[in-house]
């Protein structure tokens, strides 16, 4: 029997969220993925069917699916609607957004088996037994086991009776007496609600109460999101795993999500103690047949933790209970792929629709999560003390620039270089922290200030003394390096410094450092972050430098001193969050040191000492900061007072890309005074970094004031990249739109 059902249509290019009824089958389901025919020439479509049981218009004809491609809905109704929610909000197609939630790389597939299903009852088969010649062996045995046990395998038929079943079984179903159906089993043990035991975790009063007051609000109608304010070392994470374990407990599933900067072997190794086979673990390391095998394993419920990047927050988890998200401060939740979205924003979107708790966590929340905790659509708990008794580590700010007066050239002050040494006398363990990778950030000829540049991307080249080459981080363009300048004769010299000669000063001034450098360049092979990490744990080095990857999420006992070099890099950059960032990072790599009974200390070198930014970190004082920069957001209307969209032009052609930027600021101005919008528009302009991956990028800001007008702009951004789009886009251009962009390079 045929019934009338409801397809979305996920052809890409397509910016409006269309959907066309057809006929199918009646077992098709809502969130199956079909074919249909579309269009005047009926070409195949790819649809998802978002309804069903619709009632026929009279005299309209309607096409026919042609196929259902998953056997079981891949989505429910909840993602449908949340695909929905996310289309709109981040401008983005309803194909693009649902496909967040899908398997990558091929469809939803089960382990399947043939199976023999008798049809007769005991006299069919006993006539049937008589009807045959006794010599008639196979066919004999069929019937008999079959009339004794009612199904067999199709696998059991040939171990055991015959490897070639296929003639006898045929003449079998021709008389009516069996039937060959296909069954679908889960290749993956379903696992229900279990008892995991407590954790041993002492907790202190403050962790405890934290605790309580959350899985109190979650055992309550409604969902509520909880921002877990907690200094570095109070223990955040002990609070996430009680929460989870009494999730999983009560036969519920929950997700946790960490930047991929903070997945670190330590994490995985503390959760599998705890949770066993029962957390899946999702990150890049992971080939795509592992991603699909972790994929199905959560569809098929025989995980019910998953722990991953922002991704992980799609997983297949229809009972969920509870969403963490750690460090949710952190931009690697904002995706720079389409769909741009804010994973922490789409985190209490899915707790509101699973009706989960949302719990966020972060010793440096932002700006606008505070701000959220301020006017009540979140619960603000603050964790004040370092567990186990252990004490912040001492904040010492150098002004380097007292450094350069006293004649002091290198790139560490002389306090820090004290202190290395003094730390390492005594057999602890040293953490040096830097933003940057290669043996020296750029080549500068002294006589003419002529600078290596990609010719592909606009940036400078960084060069890297491994294979004496420069490189490009953008794009991986990379030349031989020759110290010669190619436009004067001059000589090419340093005039910043990489995580290899902060690796090269210290080997030479401390003799006995063993170093483990830690960057993308030396952690290129999996599982070799893992190794280093673990090296370092069992003592194996004295020092470790690094970049992101050793600022957070890293528990040594060990170490006692971090050292920040260049600390007040990113503060000049043209981004309103500059200082935001900068103080994040201050904060998180700080607290890396002294995190067990031993006291440490982070020296700080800055040529900014001036800067409020450091008498608040001196102070401890993060809503002082908080503060001062939310003056001066609201004065400039940027979030959380109003919302920014920024719309990206990128050509092949110089020309192509600043005239279709300049069409669009031009049609945007046109409907702004149609619409008496107060809003602003900024540019178009060349954007920072203004050839890219050998595009040229020209970029336009929208400020937006209020609620009511940023609805009016989205809808009329939807509208200008679908209905205009022939008479605003250039031939060989591509437009981006981001709203509230985490970095505007």
């Amino acid at each position: 029997m045929k019934q009338l059902i409801e397809v979305a249509i996920l052809s890409r290019g397509s910016g409006i969220y269309t959907k066309f009824d057809y006929y199918a089958d009646s077992c098709v389901q809502i969130g199956q993925r079909v074919e249909v025919p579309f269009g005047k020439g009926s070409s195949v479509a790819l649809g998802m069917v978002v309804g069903i049981d619709k009632e026929p218009e009279q005299n309209m004809e309607y096409k026919e699916v042609l196929r259902c491609i998953d056997e079981t809905p891949v989505v429910d109704q909840a993602i449908l609607d949340i695909s929905k929610e996310i289309a709109d909000d981040y401008l983005c197609s309803f194909q693009d957004a649902v496909g967040l939630f899908l398997p990558k790389g091929e469809k939803a597939t089960f382990d399947k088996t043939k199976v023999v299903l008798s049809l007769a009852t005991q006299e069919q088969w006993d006539e049937y037994l008589l009807s045959q010649r006794k010599n008639a062996y196979i066919k004999l045995e069929l019937a008999r086991r079959l009339s004794q046990v009612g199904e067999l395998s199709w696998e059991e038929i040939r171990n055991d009776i015959t490897p070639h079943p296929s003639a006898p079984i045929q003449q079998m179903e021709e008389k009516g007496l069996v039937k060959v159906i296909v069954q679908e089993h889960n290749r993956f043990e379903t696992k229900k609600s279990q008892w995991i035991p407590a954790a041993n975790l002492m907790f202190s009063k403050e962790q405890n109460d934290v605790t309580e007051e959350i899985w109190n609000g979650s055992t309550e109608d409604g969902s509520k999101t909880y921002l877990i304010h907690g200094i570095t070392g109070s223990g955040k994470t002990e609070i996430y795993i009680e929460l989870i374990r009494r999730t999983v407990q009560q036969g519920k599933q929950a997700i946790v999500l960490v930047p991929e900067i903070s997945l670190t072997p330590q994490m995985i190794e503390r959760f599998q103690k705890i949770f066993g086979d029962g957390v899946a673990f999702l990150h890049s390391a992971l080939t795509e047949k592992e991603k699909k095998i972790q994929w199905h394993k959560m569809k098929q419920g025989a995980c019910s933790i998953a722990i991953g990047p922002r991704s992980a927050l799609f997983v297949p988890f229809w009972n969920l209970g509870m969403i963490i998200v750690d460090e949710c401060h952190e931009d690697t939740y904002h995706s720079e792929m389409t769909p741009r979205y804010d994973a922490v924003e789409v985190a209490k979107k899915l707790g509101d629709y699973r009706n989960a708790t949302v719990v966020l966590g972060s010793a440096t929340p932002t700006i606008e999560q505070l701000y959220d905790c301020q006017n009540g659509s979140m619960i603000r708990l603050n964790l004040e003390n370092r567990v186990n008794g252990a004490i912040l580590p001492q904040i010492s700010v150098v002004d380097m620039r007292e450094e350069l007066r006293n004649g002091n050239n290198s790139m560490f002050s002389g306090y820090l270089l004290f202190r290395i040494r003094e730390t390492l006398e005594k057999g602890e363990q040293v953490l040096l922290f830097l933003n940057k990778r290669g043996f020296s950030k750029s080549l500068t000829c002294t006589d003419c200030g002529y600078v290596h540049k990609c010719p592909n991307c606009d940036i400078t080249l960084t060069y890297h003394k491994q294979n004496n080459a420069l490189k490009c981080h953008y794009c991986n363009y990379q030349m031989p390096f020759d110290r010669t300048c190619p436009d004067c004769g001059g000589i090419l010299k340093d005039i910043s410094f990489g995580t290899q000669k902060i690796q090269e000063l210290i080997e030479e001034e401390f003799s006995n450092a063993k170093v483990i450098r830690m960057d993308r360049d030396t952690t290129e092979k999996r599982g070799q972050q893992e190794q280093y990490l673990k090296s370092f744990e069992r003592g194996e080095a004295n020092v470790l430098i690094g970049t992101q990857m050793i600022g957070k999420g890293l528990n040594f006992p060990n170490v006692t001193l971090v050292g920040i070099l260049q600390a007040d890099q990113g503060m000049d950059m043209p981004d309103y969050r500059g200082s935001e960032k900068v103080f994040q990072m201050l904060e998180q790599v700080s607290g890396r040191a002294g995190r067990f009974e031993k006291r440490g200390e982070s020296v700080i070198q800055t040529y900014r000492t001036e800067s409020s930014l450091f008498h608040y970190l001196l102070e401890r004082d993060y809503d002082g900061f908080y503060q001062e920069e939310l003056a001066i957001r609201k004065a400039f209307f940027y979030p959380p007072y109003g919302s920014i969209f920024r719309i990206v032009v990128s050509s092949v052609s110089l020309d192509d890309s600043a005239e279709t930027a300049k069409r669009w600021e031009q049609a945007l101005h046109f409907y702004f005074q149609k619409k008496n919008l107060q809003s602003a528009i900024l540019g178009p302009a060349p954007c920072l970094i203004q050839r890219l991956e050998k595009k040229y990028r020209w970029h336009l800001l929208i400020k937006v004031k209020n609620l009511e007008e940023e609805t009016v702009i989205r809808n009329m951004i939807r509208y200008l990249q679908t209905v205009k789009r022939n008479v605003l886009y250039g031939k060989k251009s591509v437009v981006i739109v981001e709203k509230n962009p985490r970095n505007i390079l």
